[in-house]
């Protein structure tokens, strides 16, 4: 996978704003190797539409699945695939205590890479609604 990183059973380092298409074309695929993108429910992604974090990805070669991964978008809290308002209000309510962030939506908001969501993750998604930051992807 030219450009992305693979952790386990995860991919990071894709920019918010990434197509389907322009991921897949990352993937360095030969003979009858394919990619699928879906949601949760085994519903495929079309070329247009948008990564976000928690997409599944499936790569077969023929019919046998040779790998499997989530995708991680740093800062794509809400898995829309951007981060704008709704994921600052999600790390706003775990600061809080309204909100108990786990799983993906806990590792996509933890934005420097700390181990968990605190107070920098809040400044730094601040910083990035203000447009003081663009959120590096790791």
């Amino acid at each position: 996978i030219n450009g992305y990183r693979t952790n386990g059973s995860y991919i990071s380092m894709v920019e918010p704003g990434t197509t389907v298409s322009a991921f897949k074309s990352h993937f360095a695929l030969s003979g009858n190797a394919s990619v699928v993108v879906s949601d949760d429910s085994g519903a495929s992604y079309s070329d247009g539409d948008l990564i976000r974090t928690g997409a599944n990805v499936t790569v077969f070669s023929g019919q046998n699945v040779i790998g499997q991964y989530r995708v991680m978008i740093y800062g794509d809290i809400s898995g829309d695939g951007s981060i704008d308002i709704v994921d600052f209000a999600y790390i706003k309510s775990q600061m809080l205590g309204q909100l108990n962030l786990t799983g993906l939506r806990a590792e996509a908001a933890d934005i420097d890479g700390s181990g968990s969501v605190d107070i920098v993750d809040f400044a730094y998604m601040k910083s990035k609604m203000l447009g003081m930051l663009e959120i590096t992807q790791r």
